[in-house]
C-alpha cells in the first residue's frame, strides 16, 4: 500500500504599497497580500508598526478572510499615534495565518 502525503503550505506575501500621516497624526497604511501557498487562507491577521522620529514605535493590526491560492488583495488600515509624533517608517512586524480545514495556524 502506497501512502500519499500532502503538505499544506500557508504562505502570504505582505507588501506595504504606501502610507501617509494625516492631519490628526494617524497613519493610514495601504498594503497588498498575495497567497503563494497551496491552500486557501481562511483568516489572516497582519501586524504593523509605525516608527517615529524620536524612536518610539506604535503598533496596530488588520485582518481579513478567504484569500484563495494565487489571489492578490489590496486593503488599508490605520495606526493610531499621538498628535505630537512624526512617523518616519511603517513596516509589517508579524502575521498569523489560518486554514480551518487543517486547523493549523502559523
Amino acid at each position: 500500500m502506497k501512502r500519499k502525503y500532502f503538505f499544506v503550505i500557508l504562505f502570504l506575501i505582505f507588501a506595504i504599497t504606501n502610507w501617509e500621516q494625516d492631519n490628526w497624526c494617524d497613519v493610514e497604511a495601504y498594503y497588498t497580500i498575495k497567497n503563494t501557498g497551496n491552500v486557501t487562507i481562511d483568516y489572516y491577521e497582519v501586524y504593523f508598526k509605525a516608527k517615529c522620529s524620536d524612536g518610539s514605535v506604535y503598533q496596530d493590526f488588520d485582518n481579513g478572510l478567504n484569500v484563495k491560492v494565487g489571489d492578490t488583495l489590496s486593503d488599508h488600515t490605520y495606526i493610531l499615534t499621538p498628535s505630537e509624533k512624526y512617523v518616519v517608517s511603517v513596516y509589517v512586524s508579524d502575521h498569523d495565518l489560518t486554514n480551518y480545514n487543517y486547523l493549523w495556524s502559523y
